[in-house]
């Protein structure tokens, strides 16, 4: 019975009014996937890439047992050229580097919004990571006073930023900083703090981009990280950024970024527990190296951010330069 059903729908899908017609299908999704209009629901499809892949997948072994070789050739070719194009913006050939003597520095970047589990298991989460920097995104007036109240003692130096609406952020640091400059484009802030470490300087940059197709008031996504790829090509030193950017990686704006700044994604590629398609990132110039990176969930499960270690490759020193027009600058 199950034979004949296969038989049956081998021969219908080997008609040419049904093969071919599936083949451009198939196709079109997958250069929708990477090619995506600039419409909301077509870079929304994007997002989900890697389920699309497993989708491709799964339906090239069910062509398989039908036995329509054209139609499994297609599907593992498309689930492969997509996997290739993620790959292509993912740092797969990062080897995360052997701690040694050199500069280290550890980031933990967290957005409060996504956070639903319960106080404590946050900061048992911190305590837990000592990092040397926190960078907590989405700060309203009461996570401000409730954070400072936790972690001033451990966390002595801090950038805050409150806001009641979702730009705010605060940065806590173990050791003091050298100079702190706020980055405003419109009217979203975001922080560049100048740090050194044993007579080395660099920048840690704290970021959230505009959501695309999000209306806030005409602001562009685009320009947006147009105006922070050019404040990043005007610095001369190292850099990490960590950021939420509401776009995932391989997004057409974002491969532009990464390609325009020439920083490194501190991800070799993306988990599959994860629950949500992350739209946090940390990137890192190419003086330092990462020698660690860990997604961060609440005690709920919720994806909330990632811990990044990161280490400079050789001595670089400070040095200013004068920034870009787009990015307005207030110390």
């Amino acid at each position: 019975m199950i034979k004949n059903y296969f038989v049956l729908i081998k021969e219908f899908l080997n008609k040419k009014t049904i093969c071919f017609p599936l083949i451009f299908i198939l196709i079109s999704g997958m250069i929708l996937v990477i090619f995506p209009p600039g419409s909301a629901f077509f870079q929304k499809i994007s997002e989900f890439a890697v389920p699309i892949i497993f989708f491709y997948t799964t339906l090239g072994f069910l062509f398989f047992l039908t036995g329509n070789t054209r139609l499994v050739v297609v599907s593992f070719c498309c689930a492969a050229i997509i996997s290739l194009f993620i790959k292509n913006f993912s740092n797969s050939e990062m080897v995360f580097a052997t701690k040694k003597n050199k500069t280290e520095i550890s980031i933990a970047h967290i957005n409060l919004i996504n956070f639903q589990g319960k106080v404590d298991s946050l900061l048992d989460l911190v305590h837990e990571l000592d990092p040397d920097i926190l960078c907590f995104q989405e700060v309203n007036p009461g996570w401000a006073q409730l954070l400072t109240q936790k972690l001033s003692v451990d966390y002595p130096y801090k950038a805050t930023l409150v806001r009641i609406d979702a730009f705010g952020k605060m940065v806590f640091l173990k050791s003091a900083y050298n100079q702190l400059d706020t980055l405003y484009y419109d009217q979203i802030p975001d922080l560049d703090i100048q740090l050194s470490r044993n007579n080395q300087s660099f920048h840690v940059i704290c970021s959230q981009i505009v959501p695309p197709f999000a209306g806030y008031s005409g602001l562009s996504s685009l320009e947006h990280l147009n105006s922070l790829s050019n404040y990043i090509s005007s610095l001369k030193n190292p850099l990490i950024l960590a950021g939420e950017f509401n776009q995932v990686y391989w997004s057409h704006e974002m491969r532009n970024f990464i390609l325009q700044t020439k920083l490194n994604n501190s991800r070799k590629s993306l988990s599959l527990l994860l629950k949500v398609v992350p739209y946090e990132h940390i990137f890192f110039s190419r003086e330092f190296e990462c020698s660690g990176l860990e997604e961060l969930s609440d005690n709920v499960s919720n994806h909330i951010g990632l811990f990044g270690m990161f280490q400079l490759k050789k001595e670089v020193h400070f040095l200013n330069k004068v920034k870009p027009a787009l990015y307005q600058s207030t110390r």
